[in-house]
């Protein structure tokens, strides 16, 4: 495969891979309603955080014509304690 057709096969992933988080979305909804959601923090790494958000939004940025660029403040911490999950969840939606 060309670098191309693997960026286009990754791409195809992370959006498969979105679409069933979406659904698990509409099911932590349904969970959140009937009180019975449940938090697991753990530490998240920011850099690793921001190279995610940056590979899922870099190719909708591009398709557009647009330039997408994050910054980590120097004076930020290297990770956080929350559920990785439910970050994602706000993050990209």
């Amino acid at each position: 495969m060309t670098a191309e057709q693997i960026r286009f096969a990754q791409t195809i992933y992370a959006a498969g891979s979105d679409l069933l988080t979406l659904i698990n979305d509409i099911l932590d909804l349904s969970k959140i309603e009937a009180g019975m959601l449940e938090i697991q923090p753990e530490p998240v790494a920011i850099a690793r955080l921001v190279d995610e958000l940056s590979r899922t939004f870099q190719p909708v940025a591009a398709q557009k014509g647009l330039a997408l660029e994050i910054h980590i403040d120097e004076a930020a911490p290297a990770a956080i304690e929350t559920d990785p999950a439910r970050l994602s969840q706000i993050l990209k939606t």
